[in-house]
């Protein structure tokens, strides 16, 4: 598994030479890490933070992309 911020490339082991890659991959790693926790408790906490962490992110590049829109950049 080959991991990078927002793209994975992953071969799964029941597959042969089949690669996941991108977006794609990126999915299936997080699927898998969130089926490897070991409560229900953990999935939500870190499936939360995700979607926090995702949220965030999007309200920063939107507020970036107004603030250039107005100053004419």
């Amino acid at each position: 598994m080959t991991l990078g911020r927002y793209d994975a490339a992953v071969s799964p082991s029941f597959t042969d030479g089949l690669t996941l890659e991108g977006f794609v991959g990126h999915t299936a790693r997080k699927i898998a890490y969130l089926i490897r926790l070991p409560t229900d408790k953990h999935r939500v906490q870190v499936g939360i933070s995700w979607l926090l962490k995702s949220t965030v992110d999007s309200v920063a590049t939107i507020q970036t992309m107004l603030t250039k829109a107005q100053s004419g950049s």
